[in-house]
């Protein structure tokens, strides 16, 4: 089962909407949480703070290269998500018989299950 971007595909949101083959392992408040703990983490990766404006500036200074040897703020948002993927598997998704794929392994397109 996959989850999908919300349809304004301005974001990467996903719908917290609760799906047929689902429905009988996992409560449908435990579901909507879990996504929606993933769509905030992807809401602070996009924002734009001013850590984040000094980045890409220092990006444009040093041609991209500075990247090289930092990591953006996108990125350890990202790690972020992999931990929470992880937690929420043993945590709410494991004892109901459910795995939840990283959105990352499937170009942050989808949540697969």
């Amino acid at each position: 089962m996959t989850i999908h971007l919300a349809p304004d595909r301005l974001s990467s949101r996903f719908l917290p909407s609760f799906h047929c083959p689902v429905h009988l392992r996992i409560n449908p408040s435990q579901f909507a949480d879990a996504i929606n703990r993933l769509n905030d983490l992807f809401d602070e990766a996009e924002s734009i703070t001013p850590g984040v404006f000094m980045e890409n500036v220092l990006g444009c200074l040093t041609a991209y290269l500075a990247f090289l040897c930092i990591q953006t703020h996108y990125e350890k948002v990202l790690q972020q998500v992999t931990l929470a993927v992880k937690d929420l598997n043993e945590t709410v998704f494991i004892p109901c018989g459910l795995l939840m794929i990283d959105p990352a392994e499937r170009g942050l397109r989808v949540v697969s299950f």
